[in-house]
C-alpha cells in the first residue's frame, strides 16, 4: 500500500494481511480500550507471532508502534523500545514521523509523512493554534487517533472537548479511556459539586 495509516490506537493493514491478522489487530484495539487486559494481550500476541513467522517487519513495526501509541495516549509512558529494536530493518520515514509525533518531537518537515487526516491538527499544534487544534481533534478518524491527538495537546484541551471525548468513549464501552479522561476532567473543573460527582463516577467505574 502506498500510504501507511499510523496512529495511540491506529493499525496499518497491508494488502498481504490475512483476515485473521486483521481481526486480531481490531480486537486488540477494542479490548485494550475496554481494559480487558488478558484479551488484549492475546490478540496482540497472536498478530505479532504471525508477523514474526512471516518476517514481516513492516507489519511488526506497526504493531509495536500501535501498542506504544495507545499506551502513551492514555498517559502510560512508553518509549517504543520494541519498535526501536527493529527500526533499522524498516527504515521508513512514515514510521519515524509517527514515533516522533507520539513523543511530541515531530518537526514541520515530517508532517508530510503522516496520514492526511492528521495534517491539519499537527500543523495547528506546531503553530500553537490550540483553538484550531481543539476543533480538529474531534474530526480525526478513527477514534484511537483522536485519543492520541487529544493526549498530545492535553494541557491545552478545552473542558468541552474533554467532555466530548469521554462521552464518545463511554458509548463504545472504552472503560480505560473513559477513566483516564474523567480523571483529567476531575482535575480541571473548578465547581466542587461537579468535582464530587466526577469522583463518584470514577469510583463506580473502577469497581465495575
Amino acid at each position: 500500500m502506498k500510504n501507511i495509516i499510523l496512529a495511540i490506537t491506529m493499525i496499518l493493514i497491508f494488502s498481504a494481511c490475512s483476515a485473521t491478522k486483521v481481526q486480531h489487530l481490531r480486537m486488540y484495539k477494542s479490548t485494550y480500550l475496554k481494559d480487558e487486559k488478558t484479551k488484549a494481550h492475546y490478540h496482540l500476541s497472536m498478530a505479532i507471532e504471525e508477523a514474526k513467522k512471516n518476517n514481516d517487519y513492516k507489519t511488526l513495526g506497526v504493531l509495536y508502534l500501535s501498542e506504544c501509541g495507545l499506551n502513551n495516549s492514555l498517559g502510560i509512558k512508553d518509549n517504543c523500545d520494541k519498535y526501536l529494536a527493529i527500526k533499522d530493518k524498516i527504515n521508513n520515514p512514515e514510521y519515524d514521523a509517527f514515533i516522533d509525533l507520539i513523543h511530541k518531537k515531530i518537526k514541520k518537515d515530517q508532517v508530510k509523512y503522516l496520514c492526511k487526516n492528521y495534517t491539519t491538527f499537527v500543523n495547528a499544534m506546531l503553530d500553537k493554534d490550540y483553538k484550531k487544534a481543539n476543533e480538529e481533534v474531534l474530526k480525526i478518524e478513527p477514534l484511537t487517533s483522536r485519543l492520541v491527538s487529544a493526549y498530545l495537546i492535553k494541557d491545552h484541551l478545552e473542558i468541552q472537548t474533554i467532555r466530548d471525548i469521554i462521552n464518545e468513549n463511554y458509548y463504545y464501552g472504552y472503560k480505560k479511556a473513559v477513566l483516564y479522561w474523567m480523571r483529567e476532567l476531575r482535575d480541571r473543573v473548578s465547581d466542587e459539586k461537579e468535582k464530587r460527582e466526577i469522583i463518584k463516577k470514577i469510583n463506580n467505574l473502577e469497581n465495575e
